[in-house]
């Protein structure tokens, strides 16, 4: 009975010390659980509205909290925050899987501000602190730390920043609208020139400031940089000089570029057409250049030619003989001894001038005939 009686009582103490929790309220799943009394459970918001007062992680070998793009079963990016006993602590944003690499970006009031997403690339650290209002800032080493340079820029809104003589920045004089930008030397102000006009350039001068010039001669320059030469300004003195002997143009049929050529050089032409071809002639008469064909010369130079025997050249008739069609005809009387009328030369006789030769050189013998 006693031993029953300490069974009993152990149980009792034992349900006393494990005590039910119990839920509050609903639950959304994926949620995380806090508690909201002793025993007492409920869900713990959303990140736009949680109801955890504190989150801690204690974690020195890797990141501790993170936030997935996706499972990671298959490609997602990871956001993690991690701290190590070293004293380096690290913002994480990585690719897994295949996930596209993207960029790091803060939003401050709506404001996006990106981080660069260069390998090697830092933030920079400001040393000298306070600074001073409107001085520039500096590098102090190579590591990216900044600082103030301890120097500032003349106020101005007409002209340009320039190095002193002391390295330090201040303002040019007021720069001319539209003009040129000129040096001024070590430690000088820069200067501008007058605005130029349309189609201008600026002519460089013996130590002093280029000018503004329109260029003047045989072109013209417009607004647009075109150059024009001016009409018949191309004289044979500004060609290129040509060789001895040669002809400038283009003698193929298709589009190129002038050259000098020679006659002999040419494609010698088989058989001319004389009616199609074309030759260049000199006109004496006119004082010009004109065209003949072949025909036209080759008429012209047997124009007035004759051939009667072995005679050529221009033949002169005597009185009493004329050429109708290519025949010499006795338009007169020709007489020979008694006989008159059209005579033959039987064969081995010949006339020369005005004489009957024996042009067998047969020997005649003076005779009672009269011959």
């Amino acid at each position: 009975m006693t031993r029953a009686l300490l069974i009993l009582l152990f149980l009792c103490t034992s349900a006393h010390a494990q005590q039910n929790v119990r839920q509050s309220g609903n639950v959304t799943p994926g949620h995380a659980v806090m508690w909201s009394g002793t025993g007492i459970v409920r869900d713990a918001g959303t990140a736009a509205q949680g109801n955890l007062s504190s989150l801690g992680v204690t974690n020195a070998g890797g990141p501790g909290i993170c936030v997935n793009s996706g499972p990671v079963t298959g490609a997602y990016n990871a956001l993690c925050l991690s701290a190590t006993t070293s004293g380096v602590g690290q913002i994480q944003y990585n690719a897994f899987l295949g996930a596209t690499p993207g960029a790091l970006q803060f939003s401050v009031n709506g404001v996006t501000i990106n981080l660069p997403n260069v390998p090697g690339s830092t933030f920079a650290t400001i040393t000298g602190i306070p600074v001073v209002t409107g001085n520039l800032v500096s590098f102090a080493n190579t590591g990216g730390t900044l600082q103030d340079a301890g120097f500032a820029i003349t106020p101005s809104t007409t002209g340009l920043a320039y190095y002193t003589a002391g390295s330090n920045l201040a303002a040019s004089g007021t720069m001319t609208q539209f003009g040129f930008v000129l040096g001024g030397g070590a430690g000088g102000s820069p200067t501008s020139t007058a605005t130029p006009t349309a189609g201008q350039i600026a002519i460089g001068q013996t130590a002093a400031a280029p000018v503004p010039t329109t260029i003047s001669g045989d072109a013209t320059l417009n607004s647009a940089g075109a150059l024009t030469i001016t009409a018949n300004a191309v004289t044979n003195a500004k060609s290129a000089q040509m060789n001895p002997v040669t002809i400038k143009g283009n003698p193929t049929a298709s589009l190129a570029n002038a050259s000098d050529f020679t006659i002999n050089g040419l494609t010698a032409r088989g058989a001319p057409d004389a009616s199609n071809d074309r030759m260049l002639l000199w006109d004496a008469a006119a004082g010009t250049l004109k065209y003949v064909t072949p025909g036209q010369v080759a008429a012209a130079a047997t124009a007035g030619v004759s051939l009667l025997g072995g005679a050529t050249g221009a033949i002169t008739l005597s009185a009493g003989l004329s050429i109708p069609g290519n025949v010499l005809t006795n338009t007169g009387v020709l007489s020979l001894g008694a006989a008159t009328g059209a005579l033959t030369l039987e064969s081995g006789l010949a006339i020369k001038s005005s004489t009957i030769l024996n042009a067998q050189s047969l020997r005649f013998v003076r005779t009672n005939l009269g011959i």
